[in-house]
């Protein structure tokens, strides 16, 4: 009677239900294989807020980081700027060296004015400096010089002894820096 009652279920149209069971068996057969367990859902959630809370860590430096560094660079800038004088003669830093240079009490055998150079936001013009003196004249002027802002500072100094054994001959040069520079 079962069998019967079987047949009559395909006869009234209805194979759909051995058609289900069937597929609802494959499906239990391949989620075991195919969907995650609870254990790797656990996994994968935990690394996931793991990732995002290291990414929102790494956001909050990269901002800090950023805008500390360039509030600094800004600051670096107006210092520059404040120290840099606007305009700069090369003619009137050639008598401040010179200037200097008697005030310190070295003879100055030669003053030439080298390239302007372009730096940036400013402009370097430099001075080939040729000096005779003591070695104490000497380090007089060299601190003159870095006093005074509108001279500038010392470049590549070579000291040779002078032919009369008695004096040192400096060759030097003095790099001033401006945002414009007047020849």
């Amino acid at each position: 009677m079962k069998a019967e009652s079987c047949k009559e279920c395909f006869r009234r149209g209805k194979p759909y239900f051995l058609l289900g069971m069937h597929l609802l068996f494959f499906l239990l057969l391949l989620g075991g294989y195919v969907l995650p367990t609870a254990k790797q859902v656990l996994f994968l959630r935990r690394e996931s807020r793991r990732v995002e809370s290291r990414l929102q860590q790494v956001r909050q430096f990269a901002r800090r980081y950023d805008g500390e560094r360039e509030a600094a660079l800004y600051r670096e800038r107006a210092l520059l700027r404040r120290q840099i004088p606007e305009k700069l003669s090369t003619g009137a830093a050639m008598e401040k060296i010179t200037l200097l240079a008697e005030q310190s009490g070295l003879t100055l055998l030669g003053v030439e004015p080298d390239k302007v150079r372009d730096r940036g936001f400013c402009r370097e013009q430099s001075f080939t400096v040729r000096l005779k003196g003591s070695y104490f004249q000497l380090l007089l002027f060299t601190r003159l010089i870095r006093e005074t802002s509108e001279a500038g500072f010392l470049e590549y100094p070579v000291i040779t002894l002078a032919e009369d054994q008695k004096s040192l001959l400096c060759s030097t040069k003095v790099v001033s820096f401006a945002t414009q520079i007047v020849t």
